[in-house]
Order: structure tokens, then C-alpha cells, then sequence
């Protein structure tokens, strides 16, 4: 019952967040299937909704944030020498990127 209130209280404003959002080119409320990223979110373990959350909103160990938080000099890519985002990782072809990738199937 108290995901319903939740949900039915703060869907909106949510969805005004991140429609507000430059990179979000599509409306968010009707990309996205609450119902099976609820379903996914709870099927998964605290770690993996973890690392799910972070990556999706971009705020991970990735050469843009590692630069600003002091741990990179640079924000580019280790493989490729392009500055690195969240969306950069699942692109990425440089240096052996592929392989990784090929190697989690």
C-alpha cells in the first residue's frame, strides 16, 4: 500500500524532473515501463539496483565523474582516448572494448 501512495503522490513530479532533463529526448513517462523496471528493481540484489541507479543517471566511475571528484587528470576513456560518460561504456569499440562485452555472454 505504501508504494501505491508513493507512486500516486510523487509520479508526476518525477516525470517533470527528468523530462526537464536536456539529455532525456523522448517523454520519460512514456518511454519507460514502470511496471517491469519495479518488477526487474525488486527481482535484484541491493548491489546490482546499486550499480543500476548510478549508471543509469550517469553518476558513476566513469571518466567524467572521476575527473571532478579528483581520482582521473583527465575525463577521457582509457580504451579510446574519448571523453567518457555512462552512455561511452556501452559504446565504447576502443582497445579490446568488444572482447570484454563478448566475454560476459
Amino acid at each position: 500500500m505504501t508504494n501505491i501512495l508513493y507512486d500516486h503522490v510523487h509520479r508526476q513530479d518525477v516525470t517533470d524532473y527528468w523530462e526537464a532533463k536536456p539529455d532525456i529526448h523522448t517523454p520519460f513517462s512514456a518511454a519507460a515501463d514502470w511496471e517491469a523496471v519495479g518488477l526487474a528493481m525488486r527481482a535484484s540484489p541491493l548491489a546490482c539496483r546499486t550499480f543500476i541507479v548510478k549508471h543509469t543517471a550517469g553518476m558513476c566511475g566513469v571518466g567524467k565523474f572521476m575527473k571532478r571528484w579528483g581520482e582521473r587528470e583527465f575525463d577521457t576513456c582509457p580504451r579510446c582516448d574519448i571523453p567518457e560518460d555512462a552512455c561511452h561504456v556501452w559504446k565504447c569499440h576502443g582497445n579490446d572494448a568488444d572482447n570484454v562485452w563478448a566475454n560476459l555472454e
